[in-house]
This record gives C-alpha cells, sequence and structure tokens, in this order.
C-alpha cells in the first residue's frame, strides 16, 4: 500500500494547494499529472481553495477527506497533504 504524506509548498512558492494534491496523487498512482482525471470530478477547486485560504486565522482544525483517481486524500488546515491508495481499488469517479 502506497502512503505519501507531504507538507504543502503552495504558500512558500505562490502554488495552489490543488496542485500539490494533484501531484501527490500521481505520485502515489505513479502517473503523470495529466494522466489523472480532472480534480472537479471529485471536489469544487475553487470551493477547496476557500476552504485553506485562510485556515491559519481560524480557530481549531480543518480535515478534508474525499476520494479522488483511486486514493483517499486528506488535507489538514496547516496544508498537509495525505495521500493513500484505495485498498478495494476503486477510482472514487464510478
Amino acid at each position: 500500500m502506497s502512503v505519501r504524506t507531504t507538507e504543502s509548498v503552495a504558500e512558500q512558492e505562490s502554488r495552489s494547494l490543488s496542485i500539490d494534491v494533484i501531484e501527490s496523487v500521481a505520485d502515489v498512482r505513479d502517473l503523470d499529472p495529466l494522466e489523472l482525471p480532472q480534480l472537479r470530478t471529485a471536489i469544487d477547486p475553487d470551493a477547496f481553495e476557500q476552504l485553506f485560504s485562510h485556515s491559519s486565522d481560524r480557530a481549531g482544525q480543518v480535515r478534508l477527506t474525499f476520494t479522488y483517481a483511486g486514493c483517499e486524500v486528506a488535507v489538514d488546515s496547516d496544508e498537509t497533504v495525505t495521500v493513500q491508495r484505495r485498498a478495494d481499488g476503486r477510482t472514487g469517479e464510478e
């Protein structure tokens, strides 16, 4: 089972957190990021970015989990992205 946890570099490099998710999933699936379905098949990317854009200003923790391209993805308020390939092999797009 492949699991990847990364600290987002989105804030330091003005990158999108969505890009970090796509690259992490591609890494776990051993695919080129362009081979993955659009992120919007799993979540609304604009709402996702908005949720985490001010998460450091909030009291408490935020954690969003969703299925994308055969992986379980978790994103925490500190923008840590954790990706784990689904054991059942389903992509979540069925």
